[in-house]
Parts: structure tokens; sequence; C-alpha cells
């Protein structure tokens, strides 16, 4: 999936030039039909090939994966998912993240004084 949204849509030969590692054809070609049997990959025929693409946004998809990620390993709890990464790092997280956060920490502040 991350080769599909990096690069858009591609064939079975083009995915597998990307891919890492020795992936056989035949290996990727069954894993994209297990995926558009899901409703994760669209494929459309161009000539003789197929061409993949993700069915959904990439933000989508993040943001659905990022919910179960919450749900599995932190009880659904984002605090503690965020605690985790901090107390995980082996370098410091870098003073412009920490602004970011804090922004968003301070704008979902208002926008629920403000509802």
């Amino acid at each position: 999936m991350e080769i599909l949204f990096a690069s858009g849509p591609l064939t079975v030969a083009d995915i597998t030039e990307k891919m890492p590692g020795d992936l056989s054809r035949n290996g990727i070609r069954t894993f994209l039909t297990i995926l558009t049997h899901k409703g994760k990959v669209t494929r459309t025929k161009e000539g003789r090939e197929f061409i993949y693409a993700p069915s959904s946004e990439k933000a989508a998809v993040a943001h659905t994966a990022l919910g179960k990620l919450l749900d599995v390993f932190f009880n659904g709890s984002l605090s503690d998912a965020v605690a985790a990464r901090f107390s995980g790092t082996k370098g410091k997280i870098d003073e412009k993240e920490l602004a970011r956060l804090e922004k968003l920490i301070s704008e979902m502040r208002l926008s629920k004084t403000q509802s």
C-alpha cells in the first residue's frame, strides 16, 4: 500500500520493481488480489496489464489504522500512545514537533470551549 500511495497507480511489474526484498510477481499479484477483494485496492485493465491503485485516500486509511492501533495497543488512549512515543525515543523530540503538538492541543481546547 505504501508504494501505491507514494507512486500512484502501478502495474504488478512496477510494484515488483519498487518492492524491497526478493518477492515474486506471483506473490505480489496474489497479495494485490486479496487487497482488491477486501476493497483496499482497485484494479483496472489497460491493454494486457492490470493497473492497481488505492481505493481510499491515504489520510482516511491512516486515520482508520491509527484508531485500530490505539484500540489494540493503548486501550483507545491517545495520551498513552503519546507517552509511549516520548519514552521510547532514542533521540529527543525536536522543538518544532513539540511546538506543533502544543498548537494542536491548544486548538482542540479552543474548539471544545466554542462548541
